[in-house]
């Protein structure tokens, strides 16, 4: 079996990055009748933040002004990750090929994205 080349990698990570904002860039300003009512939008994260293991916040309307996110493609990446940045906050969402359904794909970031406001929270 052959390795996946280090090039390879960070190719599947940008598309499934492009993916997760897909998913909301598809959706009109105006409908926001799914999304969870403390939320405001997603934004990508600066180079920095980036740098830092964060790729997405969702911003809200406070507190906490925003929820950092991890994007993977597997729970192995996911696993790989949280070794490397183990005190990080972030919430990991898996965004893996299998899964097509857009509407099913925002429900399951909005609970994520729920559990964690409710964790940072001390809910």
């Amino acid at each position: 079996m052959r390795q996946t080349t280090e090039k390879e990698k960070i190719e599947k990570g940008r598309k499934t990055e492009e993916r997760f904002f897909a998913l909301f860039k598809e959706m009109s300003p105006d409908d926001v009748s799914g999304w969870p009512r403390w939320l405001k939008g997603i934004r990508r994260a600066k180079p920095y933040e980036d740098h830092a293991g964060i790729d997405a916040f969702a911003m809200t309307h406070g507190p906490p002004k925003e929820i950092p996110i991890q994007i993977k493609s597997s729970s192995n990446y996911m696993h790989v990750y949280r070794e490397k940045h183990r005190h990080s906050r972030a919430v990991v969402v898996i965004l893996n090929g299998n899964e097509t359904n857009s509407t099913m794909l925002r429900a399951k970031i909005f609970a994520l994205l729920t559990r964690k406001r409710k964790e940072m929270l001390g809910e």
